[in-house]
């Protein structure tokens, strides 16, 4: 019956305009009609032929790493159904199992190099008036996009509507000048136009600020301005907006960015809902150590019912589109040695964000990531970035241990440089060079150091 529904539904309405007063869907939705002797024969003649040769066949998906798509997505397998002239039926169950949070070798008490959030500032006002290196434009949001242009000038505006017209705006974002606007250099990428859920809303909003942060940093730029997200038209939760963007962009301190989010005035609510996120990061208020990473496992057991020809080939092309959207990567080894608990802490919850899953061998200390395919690869980006930060942050510190260096800030008082600092210079001495420079530290003055003759 719900073959005939679904996927003989033209057919059926033509039968019924050819029998006026009959109703064919009523009728076979309540197993009987009720009519002249002739037109009932008619009937189910058809019927018995639209529904010859049909059989059934039952497909199980056992694969965990398809768990997440067949929960939020399962209308693509009915659709491929329906390309095949093949109904889909699916059964899902679905059971959290719990996988153990690798354990840091390094002590509880081991500080971080660079505190985070100290780079990040909240401003109220014009995306347009911010003197940075770059400023970050929603190019989907068309009010502020029509503002930046008409402000930027005719030049940058000419370049952005070319732009637009043949579709070089991509979420790869797109770069000019800052034309009339404080900034050197304005950045436009897409966003979404439409209210999303929260798993996904958090996904998006994390996606755009990658995406400008790691364009910032391939360009050598040092401060950026960002909109905030969410904050206007589509008016979401403030609280939301403030701890995704806020939790986001913290992740960089290392980068030593200097990052501007932009509110629009005379919204009260979302200042304080960004302020009081932002106290919470520059405070260190760290969430509770995880000790279990939960992961669901899911069974996709899907009833087929075509003819044999078509059942084979959607049974084909429901297995080539799950091989198509998950993915595992074998990593480098986990650094245990290296991160400390918040850092494994924050990756895990990273990848449990993206129903992505992390298994570590503690035998031999081999890692993997599984699951969604642009997920996996996102997580897997997400590790080497933090391994390559951390690698760094052992260098600065293997070396500012090697000595202490001063500098004289009255007569016969010294203080020391940062740990930071004291790495560069001692790095500087024992490569034996004359010049050290700094293009920025926002917590000292002074941006640049000559040492001339020896150290």
């Amino acid at each position: 019956i719900e073959f005939l529904l679904d996927l003989h539904q033209k057919e059926l309405k033509r039968l019924e305009e050819q029998h006026e007063g009959l109703r064919i869907f009523d009728g076979i939705r309540n197993g009987y009609f009720s009519g002249p002797r002739k037109t009932h024969s008619t009937i189910k003649d058809e019927l018995h032929r639209m529904t010859a040769n049909i059989r059934q066949k039952q497909l199980t998906i056992e694969d965990i790493r398809f768990s997440f798509a067949a929960i939020t997505e399962p209308n693509q397998l009915v659709q491929i159904g329906i390309a095949h002239s093949c109904l889909v039926q699916i059964q899902l169950k679905s059971s959290d199992v719990s996988y153990p949070v690798p354990i840091s070798c390094l002590s509880k008490d081991s500080a971080e190099l660079i505190p985070a959030a100290m780079s990040i500032d909240i401003r109220v006002g014009d995306l347009a008036t911010q003197s940075v290196d770059m400023v970050v434009v929603c190019s989907t949001s068309q009010n502020l996009l029509n503002d930046i242009l008409q402000k930027a000038g005719t030049e940058v505006t000419n370049q952005v509507h070319a732009a637009l017209n043949s579709g070089t705006i991509t979420h790869n974002g797109y770069e000019t000048v800052g034309g009339q606007l404080l900034c050197r250099r304005l950045f436009f990428l897409p966003w979404t136009t439409q209210k999303l859920d929260n798993v996904t809303l958090r996904q998006t909003i994390q996606t755009f600020f990658t995406t400008a942060i790691q364009h910032a940093v391939n360009t050598k730029k040092t401060s950026l301005a960002f909109p905030a997200l969410g904050c206007g038209e589509l008016n979401y939760d403030p609280n939301i907006i403030a701890e995704i963007i806020l939790d986001e962009t913290q992740r960089y301190a290392s980068y030593n960015l200097k990052i501007l989010i932009v509110l629009l005035p005379n919204k009260n609510e979302n200042y304080r809902a960004f302020c009081v996120k932002l106290a919470e990061l520059r405070q260190k208020k760290s969430t509770k150590n995880l000790k279990h990473f939960s992961y669901p496992h899911t069974t996709v057991k899907i009833m087929l019912t075509a003819l044999e020809e078509n059942m084979n080939k959607c049974c084909k092309t429901i297995q080539d589109y799950v091989n198509g959207c998950i993915l595992t990567v074998d990593c480098d080894e986990f650094p245990l040695h290296t991160w400390n608990q918040a850092t494994i802490d924050s990756f895990y919850r990273y990848c449990a964000e993206r129903q992505v899953l992390p298994e570590f061998n503690s035998f031999d200390d081999k890692f993997k990531l599984s699951g969604p395919k642009e997920q996996v690869k996102a997580a897997q980006t997400e590790f080497y970035r933090l391994k390559s930060i951390k690698a760094e942050e052992e260098r600065i510190a293997s070396y500012a241990r090697v000595a202490v260096w001063l500098f004289e800030i009255r007569n016969g008082i010294f203080e020391k440089y940062s740990l930071k600092l004291n790495a560069l210079i001692e790095t500087a001495n024992a490569n034996d060079n004359e010049l050290v420079r700094i293009y920025q530290l926002i917590t000292f003055k002074f941006v640049i150091f000559y040492f001339l003759g020896s150290l």
